[in-house]
C-alpha cells in the first residue's frame, strides 16, 4: 500500500512540477507584443469581446478577456501570457497520461513511469509547432490542452470529466471537439455498462451539452455588441451555423480542400520529423502500448489519425504556417515518453542466474489426511 502511495506522490509531484515549470517556462519567451500571423485579430476581438474569424473561438476569447483584465503589463503579453499558461496545462496533462500509460504498457517501476513522462513533456516543449502555438496568441494551445486532459481521464477510466471537457472543446478550435471524438465515444460507452450508474451518466452528457451551449451563445451576445471585430454577424441562426461551419472559408479555399495532393502530407511529415531520433522511440512505445493494452493503443491511434486527416485533407493550407499537427506532435511525444519507460524499465531488469541447485524429490508418499477445499 505504502509502494503505490509513493507512486502516486511521484506522479502527482511530476504533473505539479511540470506544470509550473512549463508555465515558467513559456511566460519567459512569450512574445512581447502582437506576434505574427492571426495574433492581432484574434487578441483584438477577444480584447473588445467581439467575434473573430470562424468558427468564433468563444472559449478561448473568454479566456483571453480574462487574462487582459490582469495588471501585469502591456496588453499584448497579457493574452500571449495566457495562451502560454494553457500551453502549460498540456503539457502537465501530457505528463500524466504518459505515467498512465506507461502502466497500462507494463512499466512496473514507477520511477520509469516518471522519468519517461519527463521525456515527454520535455519534447513536447521541443516541437516547433507547440511552440508557434504556445509563445503568442492562437487557437491551437487550447485545442491540445483540452485532448490531453480528455485522454488523461480516459486513461483513468473517468467517463464523466470527458463529458465536461467535450462540452468546453465545442468552444475551441475544431481540432479540439474532432480529434477527441475517439476519447467520446470510448467515455460513453464504459459510463453507459452499468445500469446503476446510467443516470448520473446521462446528467453528465447533457450537462456537457449545456456546457457547450452556453459557450458557443459568446457568440451571438457578441455580435449583438456591433463591435469593431463581428466577423459574419451571427446573431441569428443561419449565421451562427454558417460562422460554427467556416462556410466562408470553404468558399474561399475550396479548391485546396478536400483534395488528394501528397504535398500537404508530406510537407506535415517534415514538420513532424524535425527531431528524427524521436521517431524510433515513438515507435518502440506505441508498440509497446499496443502490447499492453490494444484499446488504449487504438484510441491513441485513431486521435492521431483524426488530427492528421483534419491537417491534410480538409485545412492543408496551416501546414505551411506550423499551425496544424500539434495533436501529433503531442502524441508523438507521447509515444516517446512511453518508449523510454519500457527501456529504463528493461535496463533495470535484474539478470537471471546461469546456474541452478537441483533439489532432491523425496519419492515417499505423505499422507496428510483428507484435501481441505479453498474458500
Amino acid at each position: 500500500m505504502g509502494e503505490v502511495s509513493g507512486d502516486a506522490r511521484l506522479r502527482n509531484g511530476l504533473v505539479v512540477a511540470s506544470g509550473v515549470g512549463s508555465a515558467l517556462l513559456l511566460a519567459w519567451n512569450a512574445a512581447a507584443d502582437v506576434a505574427a500571423g492571426d495574433s492581432g485579430e484574434i487578441g483584438g476581438a477577444a480584447c473588445a469581446l467581439g467575434v473573430a474569424h470562424p468558427t468564433g473561438f468563444p472559449l478561448d476569447m473568454l479566456l483571453l478577456r480574462a487574462f487582459a483584465l490582469l495588471p501585469l503589463g502591456p496588453l499584448a503579453w497579457r493574452e500571449n501570457l495566457a495562451v502560454a499558461c494553457l500551453g502549460a496545462c498540456g503539457v502537465a496533462a501530457l505528463t500524466v497520461l504518459s505515467c498512465r500509460l506507461s502502466e497500462r504498457a507494463g512499466v512496473v517501476s514507477g520511477r520509469a513511469r516518471a522519468l519517461g513522462a519527463a521525456v515527454a513533456g520535455c519534447c513536447l516543449l521541443g516541437f516547433r509547432t507547440f511552440l508557434d502555438a504556445a509563445l503568442g496568441v492562437e487557437v491551437y494551445a487550447s485545442a491540445l490542452a483540452l485532448v490531453a486532459l480528455m485522454a488523461a481521464c480516459a486513461a483513468a477510466e473517468r467517463a464523466r470529466p470527458i463529458a465536461v471537457w467535450f462540452g468546453l472543446a465545442l468552444g475551441a478550435h475544431v481540432t479540439a471537439a474532432l480529434a477527441s471524438l475517439p476519447l467520446v465515444a470510448a467515455g460513453a460507452l464504459r459510463g453507459w455498462a452499468p445500469a446503476s450508474r446510467r443516470a448520473r451518466r446521462c446528467a453528465a452528457w447533457l450537462s456537457s451539452a449545456g456546457a457547450g451551449a452556453l459557450v458557443l451563445a459568446y457568440l451571438p451576445l457578441a455580435a449583438r455588441r456591433d463591435t469593431a471585430f463581428d466577423w459574419g454577424d451571427p446573431e441569428t441562426v443561419p449565421r451562427l451555423f454558417r460562422h460554427l461551419s467556416a462556410a466562408r472559408i470553404r468558399e474561399a479555399y475550396q479548391q485546396d480542400m478536400f483534395g488528394a495532393a501528397a504535398a500537404p502530407g508530406l510537407a506535415l511529415f517534415r514538420q513532424l520529423a524535425e527531431r528524427a531520433w524521436l521517431l524510433p522511440l515513438a515507435l518502440w512505445g506505441f508498440v509497446s502500448l499496443a502490447r499492453g493494452r490494444r484499446s488504449a493503443a487504438l484510441l491513441l491511434a485513431g486521435v492521431l489519425s483524426l488530427d492528421l486527416a483534419y491537417a491534410v485533407w480538409i485545412n492543408p493550407m496551416g501546414i505551411a504556417q506550423h499551425q496544424l499537427g500539434h495533436i501529433t506532435g503531442a502524441g508523438l511525444a507521447l509515444s516517446a515518453g512511453i518508449g523510454v519507460a519500457q527501456l529504463i524499465q528493461s535496463a533495470r531488469k535484474p539478470r537471471r542466474p546461469t546456474s541452478t541447485i537441483a533439489m532432491p524429490v523425496s519419492r515417499t508418499r505423505i499422507d496428510a489426511g483428507p484435501m481441505k477445499r479453498w474458500p
